[in-house]
């Protein structure tokens, strides 16, 4: 169904039942229900009800969630396998667990002379670059037109 036809659909719906629902919020509600699942709690169920009631001055009956089949759930329930969660262990994100140490791979020469001068990982302590701001001078860096000569 495309939209033309469903809002023509909802048209001849609102003429049929416009006494019972002029401001349309039980309409969409339930448009959107589905099964047992509801687009709102069930006290909003019912303060729109009351409005409308209010407005029309006549009782109208509050749309309820639709129960379910309890006994058919439970059945489906007791067949799929649950973990037994009294082995569990409780994750506790202050205590860090410990990790095995990297690999060390071999560096290449020619990156040789450039480690001996860098300062150790547990030395260093800045300068610290900002890496958006360097990648924005980067790309604002002009490129050579020509290439180096030797």
């Amino acid at each position: 169904m495309d939209l033309s036809a469903i809002s023509k659909i909802e048209k001849r719906k609102l003429q049929l039942f416009e006494e019972s629902d002029p401001s349309g919020i039980l309409t969409l509600v339930n448009r959107y229900k589905y099964l047992n699942l509801w687009p709102c709690t069930p006290a909003q169920l019912e303060s729109f009800a009351q409005s409308i009631a209010k407005q029309n001055a006549i009782n109208i009956p509050v749309p309820a969630p639709q129960p379910t089949k309890s006994s058919e759930k439970k059945s489906e329930r007791e067949k799929i396998p649950r973990p037994d969660v009294s082995q569990m262990i409780v994750y506790r994100a202050d205590t860090p667990t410990p990790q095995p140490p990297l690999p060390l791979l071999p560096v290449p020469e020619f990156l040789q002379p450039l480690i001996s001068i860098l300062p150790t990982p547990i030395n260093f302590g800045g300068p610290f670059v900002d890496v958006e701001v360097m990648i924005q001078m980067l790309r604002d860096l002009p490129l050579p037109t020509t290439p180096p000569t030797q």
